[in-house]
């Protein structure tokens, strides 16, 4: 996040396409640091899908949190390097 800050847009707008297109009552949670990122860089994918995008103080800088109707898409940091440590064999936790 330090060195690209719009890369969370580009997580945020990710993770709302990862929710089926049936889920309704999207809303998005980001850091509020990460706010007008989101907001300007994943514009369009919020408004296709009618998406709410709040700020979250328990979201850390980075990650992203999507709730729906159906269920929920965790793209915070952690759950992320979870996944990406067991694609590799691995069961490292983040930090």
């Amino acid at each position: 996040i330090e060195t690209n800050p719009k890369l969370v847009a580009q997580v945020a707008a990710e993770a709302v396409g990862a929710v089926l297109l049936s889920a309704r009552h999207i809303t998005v949670h980001v850091n509020p640091q990460d706010l007008p990122l989101v907001a300007e860089g994943a514009e369009e994918v919020l408004k296709a899908r009618g998406a709410r995008l709040v700020g979250d103080p328990a979201i850390e800088r980075g990650g992203v949190l999507v709730d729906s109707d159906l269920g929920a898409i965790d793209a915070r940091i952690a759950a992320r390097w979870t996944q990406a440590a067991q694609a590799l064999g691995h069961d490292t936790e983040w930090g």
